[in-house]
């Protein structure tokens, strides 16, 4: 079975967390936050957490992961959705405890909240999903768009190619395409 949200899926969990988190409290932008670094980013929900203020260049378009799988440091473009809803987020982020960038209770966010959202966001549409899920599916929409693989596998941090290999699918819609010209 494909591991990647097809884009009907995707469209629709966009739809739920946009529309789940319209009334502008501080978690709705926090959730819109970490949904996009999933989602646009394709970070690993581990890496999410970890993820520190000075890491962010809002005006660059990038982040720092550090010490990600492997413990390697990648920098990651950030998409410009990604950027506008992360501005949002630090407005109301206020004063913390921690120099985490993304917190709940003044706390850095927990792979469990992420989680447990997300899986809620996704049961509102009748779609299955995980973080991890979301990771799959950037890599295919990216492969499925025409960015190059080795492209793909330097913005998910792979060690191989293989791994992103098995990341990435091609599309049935696309392989037809390809075959027509």
């Amino acid at each position: 079975l494909p591991r990647f949200l097809n884009e009907q899926e995707y469209r629709q969990l966009e739809e739920s967390v946009l529309g789940h988190t319209a009334i502008g409290t501080r978690d709705d932008y926090l959730d819109r936050a970490w949904f996009y670094l999933l989602a646009h980013q394709g970070l690993r929900v581990s890496e999410l957490c970890d993820l520190r203020v000075v890491d962010l260049d809002l005006e660059g378009q990038r982040l720092v992961v550090r010490q990600g799988k492997g413990k390697r440091d990648r920098v990651v473009p950030l998409s410009a959705t990604t950027v506008a809803v992360v501005h949002d987020y630090l407005a109301v982020r206020g004063a913390a405890q921690s120099n985490h960038l993304l917190l709940f209770r003044q706390q850095k966010i927990k792979v469990t909240l992420v989680q447990t959202r997300l899986r809620r966001y996704g049961r509102a549409v009748d779609v299955a999903v995980s973080p991890h899920r979301l990771r799959h599916t950037l890599a295919t929409r990216l492969l499925n768009s025409g960015m190059d693989i080795v492209s793909i596998q330097r913005l998910l941090g792979h060690e191989t190619l293989a791994t992103t290999q098995i990341y990435a699918r091609v599309y049935d819609r696309t392989v037809g395409q390809d075959f027509r010209q």
